[in-house]
């Protein structure tokens, strides 16, 4: 079944180490190609579409009040670590967290055809980016007070104005919301 020949190709330790990061390249290609504001929104785009998340995630799923209807769900993110508190504690353990995470992102740029200049560049960078995205989250347990909170396209312009939600909205095909 497909299940098995997941395992199997997973297993394939040959053929993993054979093609290496190849397959990540054109998605590195990507992140490369971003020179301004409007690449970054062709890229999100381009990712979204893939169903991979950067800055948010989002999903359609039956509303939570009326389930006759699909909604446009949209949630925090962008983060790769459980929780903000691992970018913003300051204490000894999560210091050690942000010290391992930053570690195993410059090894696995390293093996994905960085140098090892550019892959501890490149792990800072995303620390810095990660922990300022930490810092503009709401914590979780206030999520949950405002989780399925209907807003408009509007409203999330406003609170969120860098973003052109019009147009990763049509991009991602998403039409007809409010």
């Amino acid at each position: 079944g497909v299940a098995g020949k997941f395992y199997r190709a997973c297993m394939d330790l040959e053929a993993i180490q054979k093609v290496g990061a190849q397959p990540l390249q054109p998605w590195l290609a990507a992140v490369e190609s971003i020179v301004d504001h409007n690449t970054l929104m062709e890229t999100i785009i381009e990712f979204a579409i893939a169903d991979i998340d950067i800055f948010w995630a989002w999903w359609v799923d039956p509303d939570n009040e009326d389930s006759d209807i699909y909604s446009f769900f949209i949630a925090q993110g962008g983060i790769t670590m459980p929780d903000r508190s691992y970018y913003l504690e300051n204490s000894a353990k999560m210091k050690g967290h942000r010290a391992a995470y930053e570690t195993m992102m410059v090894n696995i740029l390293t093996l994905a055809g960085r140098s090892a200049a550019e892959a501890a560049e490149d792990a800072k960078n995303v620390m810095e980016l990660e922990t300022a995205l930490a810092h503009a989250m709401t914590p979780r347990a206030e999520q949950r007070d405002v989780h399925a909170t209907r807003t408009t396209v509007a409203d999330l312009q406003a609170v969120a104005p860098d973003v052109d939600w019009e147009r990763l909205l049509e991009g991602i095909g998403v039409t007809g919301l409010g």
